[in-house]
């Protein structure tokens, strides 16, 4: 992995995952100044209810067609007001070749995947997608290799279901975190999984729309 500074990569107006401390959830936000080793984000409800404050330890992390960037820093000041922001002091960033076929999302979003193995479905948390796979957390223990099928719940009371295979693993205490390869999926399942995505693109546009009318002005 590559040493890179934040103020090479990420301007004003792009869209990045954030995470807060110990926080598990990763969460949207755009970059309202990006200076040298400092950044400021929007004050968002999420960061509050994570009880942000000076000192907090946090994750910045974005993606391009050919790398993927990861910065960690701290929160060095507070802003509340209109607009309300946070600025981080960056300690740490690395650039990694971003190797997916297909842009991925972090979403949550509930789901259930069958094992052959037991016959049985076992809850689980989707916890990133693309069209040609996605990350999941469960309490089950699949086996690499293993294929299953898959029903994930959208919005709008709708279900996309697929095959896939655990190509990958990671054990924690209470719980184990997997990515899985999509090996089948109908056209009608793909339509659908490709217009939730299209969803979520729609979703960063009206973002950085609000950023550039209604705050850049007031920075």
């Amino acid at each position: 992995m590559k040493a890179v500074t934040i103020s090479s990569v990420l301007k004003e107006g792009i869209v990045v995952n954030t995470k807060v401390g110990s926080n598990n959830i990763w969460y949207q936000n755009i970059v309202y100044k990006c200076e040298e080793n400092q950044i400021s984000l929007a004050l968002i409800n999420s960061y509050l209810e994570s009880t942000i404050m000076l000192g907090t330890n946090m994750l910045i992390k974005f993606a391009n067609e050919y790398f993927e960037y990861v910065f960690e820093g701290h929160v060095s000041s507070i802003k509340a007001g209109f607009p309300s922001y946070i600025t981080l002091k960056i300690i740490k960033g690395e650039e990694m070749i971003n190797t997916r076929e297909f842009p991925r999302y972090d979403i949550y979003l509930a789901s259930e995947i069958y094992s052959a193995v037991d016959n049985t479905s076992y809850f689980s948390i989707v916890v990133n997608v693309s069209l040609g796979g996605m990350a999941f957390v469960s309490n089950h223990e699949f086996d690499y290799g293993e294929e299953s099928d898959i029903k994930v719940f959208l919005p709008d009371n709708k279900y996309a279901y697929a095959k896939g295979k655990t190509i990958r693993k990671s054990i924690k205490i209470d719980h184990i975190n997997y990515s899985m390869q999509f090996i089948e999926m109908t056209e009608k399942n793909s339509i659908l999984l490709s217009d939730y995505l299209s969803f979520l693109d729609d979703d960063l546009l009206r973002l950085k729309n609000h950023f550039i009318q209604c705050i850049k002005p007031k920075l």
